[in-house]
């Protein structure tokens, strides 16, 4: 298999797998990782001096934390 997969660069694979419905991810530098339009979306990484610098992980709630966030009215959901 590694020989078939250097027959191309990863931005080839990546146009090839890109409509298909398949587990397939490329392996992206740190210099790289902010500007992947995933990321970006979802805006997990800083922009610090040269490089990216991940964003901390979202605090889950239990139950009872997230109820109680609701009835303070500290949440903003649309009904």
């Amino acid at each position: 298999m590694e020989s078939i997969f250097k027959k191309k660069t990863r931005d080839e694979w990546c146009e090839i797998f890109k409509d298909v419905d398949a587990c397939v991810t490329p392996v992206l530098d740190m210099e790289e990782v902010g500007d992947a339009e995933c990321h970006k979306d979802r805006d997990y990484f800083l922009k610090a001096k040269d490089s990216w610098i991940p964003r901390p992980a979202p605090r889950m709630y239990t139950v009872e934390e997230y109820e109680k966030l609701r009835n303070s009215r500290c949440l903003n959901e649309s009904k």
